[in-house]
């Protein structure tokens, strides 16, 4: 994921790069929020992309783990986006979107042990 931070017509704008195509964060479409303590794993940005029939809103995440959420945070609260912050709950649909991430991450990492974490380096037992 790459970002650009600029502003447009002085409306501030992140654009970031992501494997399932561009976003662009405003204002009016994304929000910061952050939670305390144990709980500040679960702190991202939000991105609102689109409403479902029912009224509900979808977008994207941005959790804290992510290489460029610092810039990106620092960003949007220099610049006046929505913010929430010292949040002590963390409601269910950002937690089932952590999980997924994670599943996502962990994924890619397989199921094998490699074998230079045996003793001698080269998978064999001494």
């Amino acid at each position: 994921m790459s970002e650009r931070l600029e502003h447009e017509e002085d409306l501030p704008v992140i654009r970031l790069r992501t494997d399932s195509g561009a976003l662009e964060l405003t204002p009016e479409n994304s929000s910061l929020f952050l939670f305390l303590g144990r709980l500040a794993c679960y702190s991202h940005v939000f991105v609102e992309t689109g409403e479902t029939d029912d009224g509900k809103m979808i977008g994207s995440y941005l959790f804290a783990s992510h290489d460029v959420f610092k810039d990106v945070s620092a960003f949007m609260t220099s610049r006046g986006y929505p913010m929430h912050v010292n949040l002590r709950e963390v409601p269910d649909c950002d937690i089932n979107a952590f999980n997924s991430m994670v599943a996502q991450q962990t994924e890619e990492i397989g199921d094998t042990i490699p074998d230079d974490w045996f003793e001698g380096g080269d998978g064999t037992q001494t």
